[in-house]
């Protein structure tokens, strides 16, 4: 069933600190978070904070870099500037980045209309 071998047996959850980690990972960190969710969500919105969602990546690779020490490879940075891209674009919209481009080129060729007549 499984690529590894995996021993699934219950005698390791009475291990004290394995007891006490589940314990706080399933009553304390998770209704943290769907506290600070809901009240993130009262802030700015379902649709807003739904976008943040995916910032969840980028604290958890920064955070492996600095309490675990993981190196900053090309693909970390890669992956974190499109993050933050796809944010940017999802809050702000995508804009043509020829748009002034595109202005400038129609502003010119009034200058020329009006030089030819």
């Amino acid at each position: 069933m499984f690529m590894f071998k995996v021993d699934l047996s219950l005698e390791k959850l009475i291990i004290p600190s394995v007891l006490f980690n589940i314990l706080f990972l399933s009553l304390i960190a998770s209704a943290l978070c769907f506290i600070t969710w809901n009240i993130g969500v009262s802030f700015i919105g379902a649709i807003k904070a739904s976008n943040y969602i995916y910032i969840v990546p980028l604290i958890t690779t920064v955070t492996s870099v600095i309490v675990l020490k993981e190196p900053v490879t090309n693909i970390v940075l890669l992956g974190a500037g499109l993050i933050l891209l796809g944010l940017y674009i999802s809050q702000n919209g995508f804009k043509n980045p020829f748009k002034y481009l595109t202005l400038i080129i129609k502003r010119l060729k009034r200058i020329t209309m009006y030089e030819t007549k």
